[in-house]
């Protein structure tokens, strides 16, 4: 494949940036849209492409995902919300596991000289 193949689809993602800031129910529904579109199917059947509120608040309290700004039924999400969940949710469709992938951002963190959960 040529990098001319992987510009449409680059691209296409780089216009979701317009459409930010999202609530939370967006969010969840754009990433789940998105991943539906991609036609990749999980080898981990307990990997649901659709991501719920629930969830995103789970990985909020994790780390995984940063906190919104603002608070209640006023918060707000956004691109980078957006990147890290699509993120979150491609590797556990590869059969990643959430512990899995928790220890590849803290490890992360640790290599770029800070941890997002100040440990």
């Amino acid at each position: 494949m040529t990098g001319a193949s992987h510009a449409e689809p680059l691209q296409t993602l780089r216009e979701y940036r317009n459409l930010a800031p999202w609530n939370l129910r967006d969010l969840a529904a754009l990433v789940g849209a998105v991943l539906d579109a991609s036609a990749i199917t999980p080898i981990n059947a307990a990997a649901r492409a659709q991501p719920s509120e629930r969830t995103i608040r789970f990985y909020v309290t994790k780390g995984l995902v940063s906190p919104p700004e603002g608070r209640g039924t006023a918060a707000t999400y956004s691109y980078r919300h957006f990147l890290q969940l699509l993120w979150i949710k491609l590797r556990q469709m590869e059969g990643t596991t959430l512990d899995a992938i928790i220890k590849e951002m803290r490890a992360r963190a640790r290599r770029r000289g800070g941890s997002r959960d100040g440990r």
